[in-house]
């Protein structure tokens, strides 16, 4: 039959018979935890899973509208029956339809596949139903909230661009190594161009031959033999054809026959075209460094892996490179992850091990140096052990795990201080080592199991958290939950088995230096036991003042400023840019290089890297690209020399910028903390019509702007752009021959090109495009020039003869969300301002200011939303888990009253942690708000002990109120050092730490800890003496209260 741990022959007893044990457990863990700290990837942050997908279909040449009617809503239409997903936001441009995917916050990195898998079947499934002239949508499942760990720039060391085409095939063979680097899992280049073959026919022969640019396009793709010509297939053997003659080189493109006269001449395409290399122009993206056109090189590294080790392989592969492309072409890291990685795991350790001196310290100081170490030795033993166990939840050593590390430290070793201090106590007291250990265990298992179990689902909200935010924060309660599991595990078998053999049974009979046995008592301890003795006299009176404290906390917290995530403590910060929308991509480079001249001036500034076109590769782990195909916008990396200077250059930048660059819309911001965002504060209009939409969207932005704390608005859906609208007679049209699609697809062909063949160069293919020179078609008045072919003769008629242009305005972006149209509009704000509370402030005015109409309506987006589906989320659990428990305290006292008190305990410590916060003057974030869960399960520690002690002695149990203040304060020693323990663990957190993350949380842990001293020491035995007089009425009243002598 197996025995209770209330039954002689606890498994604690055979950790004391038997010294291999002991060894064996301690060695066993420390080899863990030591191969944990070998093997265990090291990330700077935890890697969100991927929810988010972006889907891109082109159709060049159509509006924005048209966009949305032909791409947006079918494939949205094709979506919407998945039910993973759990928004879908699409955004129509000229010629490019961008839909971002959300899944539901429960799915994992294990379930994500399967989605996206579902999702690439609708794709299929719905492409037969675009336009024609649409590209295949593509999904992009790889733009997820995590950074790249290696950003490599390369630039032409000459004067200009230099041969981009080279620096093009240099970058493709960077990409392909860097691709073979051992668990290397994406490579993608930034700012490339796309090499073609250029065929530039002269205009006035394609007259002359009545041939047009796509006759050429398509003349040019029948001499490309580059197909199956079929196999001879005999008894024997199969033998494939090919036709030679295939397109491979300038030569053979320009030999191509083009037409044959009677007298047997031929003319060939290099008679009447240049034929040479280039790329397509205008690029979709252009990088810029240093004033010099930049290709980038970004790779990201598996994410079970060391970062430093794979960093130092790929670094071996980059300066290979770097030997062999050294001359012309400059290759540099700009960006390397592993640094920032090294620094802020290195910055985050030494503050463990601070905190851990601290804690040991403060254990010898109240215990003496025996104890301390006794005590001490379940530090390193439950971090080993905690931290081999992150593997089993495919965690590594990032900045979260380490943190909930160091919440952890004090909570460690709690119950082996409760339980080193009870052994100690029984063996001076006269017991055998033995006797007093197995007596000791027998006591405390409950009370300590309950308060671990009690602990550990106080932090089960955030280690069950889903989402992205709970991808973010979990890892600090896996880790605080796996600790405090192993060091109950040590503190029933090794810590009492430690202290059995090493405490000496005579040291309470001799007088000892402090050292040995800790510092006396101080006499404020004497002066608040005294005073406690009168209080439970009124113990309803003094019960109730002893909450003031936390009553005033709840009343504070509507005064405090509120945020999601703060800004994150990096050497760098970001510029979005925008400017006009008709503006091509060229012109957004030079306006970028001249912003570049100035921020780079900037006294701290060391180095910018900029990305026109398209969102610039991700450096931070929320960085997530939304920019695609905009030759309006671009963005920047600025680093400087400190993480301080990039906070202060914020706004310095902000405004040069503002200043001299007035025709541009910049938000130079910080990197921020938490999930990904847009824009810190933003609103959603919805309703049918785009021109309504505009003007509720312009009302908006006009209240916003009259606060403070914005610096600028943007809107999803603005002003019309400028389009061109060939006005052309169709009858007229009709009498030469042509329809408005000839037209439409000889305009097409004149100012874009046709493409047509291929040329392979090596392993690259090069595409063949015929267009016209670039000089002949830049003007309106030469797009009108342009000659028209006639279907019905070898004639030509320029395209004047059959129309005019005419501008137009046209809105040049159509967004919807879930399947309406919306108008978003975001907002910037000026660094200090907390965007939850911004967002408040804002939205009462609109409501006030903005009249809403029927069929339309406004939601909050941004950080406030964000902020509250994470609260909601962290509330999903709350009913259960408050549930379990209720339910473990009822049992490990069999009192549901008893219970309540500890539950009030906790509840009251949350009110604690908020006076601590609001003391402290940082804001009410999402980091506090975890923090506070987790206090309410850590306060109530101290609490179930001194209930255990009061109800173990017979006269405190019965409502003795002397008794009671006795049993109490016969737990003061290991509550004062429990508290002590868990504040001192985080001051070096508070201390050293810096940046605005971590201070905030381990104000509300180390502030609501210390409070609740008085709710353990004080609020506790009154609490308890006000149940005795109820339970136990006449015996209570008739117990005198008194000091025993």
């Amino acid at each position: 039959m197996m025995k209770t741990p209330t039954e002689k022959g606890h498994v604690a007893s055979l950790y004391y018979r038997n010294t291999h044990l002991q060894v064996v457990t301690i060695v066993v863990l420390l080899v863990a935890g030591i191969s944990a700290i070998k093997n265990l990837p090291r990330l700077e942050d935890p890697r969100i899973t991927q929810r988010n997908a972006t889907i891109l279909t082109f159709l060049p040449g159509a509006s924005a509208s048209r966009v949305e009617a032909l791409i947006n809503e079918k494939i949205e239409v094709a979506l919407e029956e998945i039910s993973e997903i759990k928004d879908i936001e699409s955004t129509a441009r000229s010629g490019v339809s961008s839909i971002q995917v959300s899944l539901e916050d429960d799915i994992t990195r294990h379930t994500n596949e399967a989605v996206f898998s579902k999702i690439r079947s609708r794709l299929q499934n719905v492409q037969s139903e675009l336009p024609e002239g649409a590209t295949i949508p593509f999904l992009d499942d790889e733009r997820g909230a995590v950074s790249y760990s290696l950003l490599i720039g390369l630039q032409w060391q000459g004067d200009g661009d230099g041969q981009l085409n080279l620096l093009q095939r240099i970058a493709l063979d960077v990409k392909d190594h860097m691709r073979r680097v051992p668990n290397t899992e994406l490579v993608r280049i930034f700012g490339d161009v796309h090499e073609e073959i250029i065929v530039t026919p002269d205009q006035a022969e394609l007259a002359e031959l009545g041939l047009a640019v796509e006759d050429i396009a398509h003349i040019v793709k029948q001499a490309d033999s580059k197909v199956s010509a079929g196999q001879i297939r005999g008894d024997h053997h199969d033998l494939p054809i090919e036709v030679a003659g295939a397109l491979d080189s300038l030569e053979r493109v320009g030999a191509i026959p083009v037409k044959a006269n009677t007298s047997g001449s031929t003319l060939r395409l290099g008679d009447i075209a240049d034929i040479r290399h280039g790329y397509r122009n205008p690029p979709d993206q252009i990088g810029l460094k240093d004033q010099k056109r930049t290709i980038y090189v970004a790779v990201r590294a598996e994410e079970k892996v060391r970062l430093d080790t794979w960093n130092d392989h790929a670094t071996r592969v980059l300066d290979q490179l770097r030997k062999e492309y050294s001359g012309r072409i400059h290759m540099e890291p700009i960006f390397v992850q592993s640094t920032y990685t090294e620094a802020r795991l290195t910055d985050l350790s030494n503050n463990l091990v601070a905190g851990a001196c601290i804690v040991i310290l403060v254990v010898f100081l109240t215990m003496g140096w025996k104890s301390s170490l006794i005590v001490g030795s379940a530090l390193p033993l439950s971090a080993a052990g905690a931290l081999f166990s992150l593997s089993f939840f495919d965690q590594g050593i990032h900045q979260m795990s380490i943190f909930g590390m160091i919440i952890a430290l004090g909570l460690l070793i709690d119950s082996a201080i409760v339980m080193t201090d009870e052994v100690r106590k029984r063996i001076r007291s006269g017991a055998s080592r033995l006797d007093a250990m197995e007596s000791s265990v027998r006591h405390l298992f409950v009370p300590l199991l309950a308060s671990t179990f009690t602990t550990v689902l106080g932090f089960m909200p955030i280690f069950l958290l889903p989402g992205n935010a709970g991808d973010f924060v979990s890892p600090i309660a896996i880790s605080v939950v796996m600790a405090l599991c192993i060091s109950f595990f040590l503190a029933v078998t090794v810590i009492p088995a430690l202290a059995a053999k090493f405490t000496n049974p005579h040291d309470d009979k001799r007088a000892l230096p402090w050292w040995r046995i800790g510092l006396p008592k101080p006499k404020f301890v004497d002066d608040f036991h005294a005073f406690s003795v009168a209080a439970i006299k009124k113990p309803y009176l003094f019960a109730a003042l002893s909450l003031v404290p936390t009553v005033l906390g709840f009343a504070l917290m509507p005064t405090m400023s509120m945020e999601f995530f703060p800004a994150g403590d990096r050497n760098m910060f970001e510029i979005q840019l925008w400017t006009s929308s008709e503006n091509a991509i060229d012109r957004t480079e030079k306006i970028i290089a001249e912003i570049d001249d100035e921020i780079r001036e900037l006294d701290g500034v060391t180095k910018s890297y900029w990305l026109a076109g398209a969102s610039v590769p991700a450096v931070y782990y929320n960085q997530v690209p939304s920019q695609d195909k905009n030759s309006a916008y671009a963005q920047a990396v600025v680093v400087t020399d400190s993480p301080r200077r990039a906070v202060q250059l914020i706004a310095e930048a902000q405004n040069l910028i503002n200043d001299r660059f007035p025709e541009v819309k910049a938000v130079v911001k910080s990197f921020s903390q938490g999930p990904p965002a847009a824009a810190p504060v933003a609103y959603r209009i919805m309703g049918p019509d785009l021109h309504q939409l505009r003007i509720l969207g312009e009302q908006v932005r006009a209240v916003m702007h009259e606060s403070p704390d914005i610096v600028h608005t943007r809107a999803s859906i603005e002003g019309g752009e400028g389009k061109l609208w060939l006005n052309a007679n169709e009858t007229e049209a009709a009498l030469v021959g042509l329809d408005l699609r000839d037209i439409a697809t000889q305009f097409q062909a004149n100012l874009e090109g046709f493409t047509g063949g291929s040329i392979l160069e090596d392993v690259e293919e090069l595409p063949i495009r015929v267009r016209l020179p670039r000089e002949q078609r830049q003007t309106i008045s030469q797009a009108l020039d342009l000659p028209l072919k006639l279907s019905s003769s070898a004639g030509w008629v320029p395209a004047n003869a059959l129309g005019s242009l005419t501008l137009r305005p046209e809105s040049g972006t159509v967004t919807r969300f879930n399947g309406q149209r919306v108008n978003t509009i975001y907002g910037y704000i000026v660094p200090d301002a907390k965007a939850v509370s911004v967002s408040s402030r804002i939205m009462k005015q609109i409501r006030m200011h903005v009249s809403i109409p029927e069929g339309y309506m406004i939601d909050v987006a941004g950080d406030s939303e964000e902020q509250e589906e994470a609260v909601g989320n962290l509330a999903i659990f709350a009913p259960i888990l408050f549930v379990m428990m209720a339910a473990t305290l009822i049992l490990a006292f069999r009192s549901a009253a008893l219970a309540s008190i500890v539950g009030l305990v906790g509840l009251s410590s949350v009110g604690l942690g908020m006076l601590s916060l609001k003391i402290a003057g940082y804001p009410l974030g999402f980091n506090p708000l975890i923090g506070s869960i987790g206090l309410a399960g850590v306060a109530i520690n101290d609490t179930i002990v001194v209930l255990a002690a009061i109800i173990s002695n017979e006269k405190a149990k019965f409502g003795h109120g002397a008794a009671i203040i006795e049993e109490t304060y016969g737990c003061g020693r290991h509550v004062l050092s429990t508290t002590a323990t868990t504040i001192g663990g985080l001051i070096p957190l508070l201390l050293l730490s810096g940046g605005s993350f971590w201070p905030p949380l381990a104000v509300v842990i180390a502030g609501g800890i210390g409070f609740s001293l008085i709710l353990a020491m004080f609020f506790t035995p009154l609490c308890y003496q006000i149940y005795a007089n109820w339970r136990y009425g006449t015996r209570s009243r008739g117990a005198r209260v008194e000091v025993p002598a």
